[in-house]
């Protein structure tokens, strides 16, 4: 029973959306080549196939902290912007950037189905 749980827990609806936070920190000095290194990829990403929101968002309390706000209709449309070959060149441009890797967040909406 705990594995079913556990599994259940873990899987995304077919077709569900998603919320996906993609959470970035630069060096010291290197806030401005993040950024513009990220701005480029924003509008592209919004007209992505199955994309419904996509901010790039600064944190008000550490500027040198960089968020991406996406929403995607299912998880395997963000999977397929994520394996991208655009989004991978960018993955390895942005590396040297950060005080530690990139981390990505992956949520699905609680509602009344979840009761």
């Amino acid at each position: 029973m705990k594995n079913n749980d556990a599994k259940s827990s873990t899987s995304f609806q077919e077709n569900s959306p998603v919320r996906v936070l993609a959470f970035l920190e630069a060096k010291e000095g290197k806030r401005q080549e993040l950024i513009e290194i990220l701005i480029p990829i924003v509008e592209p990403s919004r007209k992505e196939e199955g994309n419904i929101a996509y901010v790039l968002n600064s944190s008000a309390e550490n500027p040198n902290e960089i968020m991406f706000d996406e929403v995607w209709s299912s998880k395997d449309t963000f999977d397929k912007h994520y394996e991208s070959p655009q989004l991978y060149e960018t993955r390895q441009r942005v590396g040297n950037l950060l005080v530690r890797p990139m981390e990505v967040k992956i949520y699905t909406e609680i509602n009344e189905k979840h009761i």
